[in-house]
Formats: structure tokens, sequence, C-alpha cells
């Protein structure tokens, strides 16, 4: 697989010609389409923001490719699943000690990646079913150390100044 730049600044080619080719590996375009419903888009066309749960600016205006969808050319649906169901696994663990709420939201919005190209693999297959049993418990802990922080916020919402409730 030979990746090279176009001399259009935000065209990323990815050369499958090769004898090599397995039907998994996918172009770019067929995988943004697949996975997201769209096309590929650049970070320079989106509106920048600091949103460091679904667009981090440190992964803003590098490539005409969503870093996501790159990994999805190299991994492949099943791997980047996988990898995401990871990132997930990692936030959870770490929420309590590092960035609370904001790495509860990032295992959410990794949990609805993952179902993305979860929904692409064949259901019936053993690997498929593992990862979904495992896609099934992580989504059980996000959504409790979210409900963490939301019982939280109620609590300070309630109670007054002085410790009463209101």
């Amino acid at each position: 697989m030979n990746i090279n730049k176009r001399t259009h600044p935000t065209a990323f080619d990815v050369d499958f010609s090769s004898e090599s080719r397995s039907t998994k590996q996918l172009k770019p375009e067929e995988i943004a389409q697949a996975v997201f419903g769209n096309s590929i888009e650049t970070d320079k066309g989106r509106q920048t923001m600091n949103d460091n749960v679904h667009h981090p600016s440190h992964y803003a205006d590098h490539c005409s490719l969503e870093c996501i969808n790159a990994m999805a050319i190299m991994l492949g649906y099943e791997g980047t699943a996988r990898y995401c169901l990871g990132n997930v696994f990692k936030y959870v663990w770490r929420h309590k000690f590092k960035n609370g709420l904001e790495d509860a939201k990032k295992a959410k919005e990794y949990l609805d990646i993952a179902d993305k190209f979860i929904s692409k693999l064949d259901a019936k297959d053993p690997d498929t079913v593992r990862i979904k049993e495992i896609r099934s418990v992580l989504q059980d802990v996000t959504d409790q150390a979210i409900a963490e922080y939301a019982e939280e916020v109620h609590w300070k919402q309630v109670r007054r100044p002085d410790g009463q409730s209101k």
C-alpha cells in the first residue's frame, strides 16, 4: 500500500492497486461513506471550536482525512472497533483521577464511534459476538461513570451553602 499526497493540499490518496490488496482494504472515501455515510471532510472546512470530546484541536488541520478514518484504512473495521473499545476502557479507568466528566464523555464518544464500525461487521462471526459483549460491559461502566457526575451536580444544586437541603 502506497500513500501519496497529491498536489491539491487537502487531497489524500491511498493506492491499493498492488496485487496484494486484501478484500478488507478500502479507499478512504469508501471508509468514510460506509462508516459515516458521507464523503471525506477536511478539518480545514470545519468550524473551529475547542471541543476536547468530539473534535480535539490537536487533531485539526493535519490532513484531509479524519484520524479515525485513516485508522480504519490501516486496521479495518474490526481493528478500529477494538481500538475504540480500548479507548473507552482507558477513559473509564482514569476518569476519577484525571479529567473527570470530560473523560466519561470521551468514553461515551468512543462507544458511539465503535458502534459505527461494529455495525459493519458480520454479526454471526464469533469475534463480532465477543466485541459486542465487551461493548455492552463498557456501556454499563460508562453509564455508571456519567451517572456519578450527574448525581454530584444534582446534589450541588440541591444543597444550600449552609449544608442544608432546599
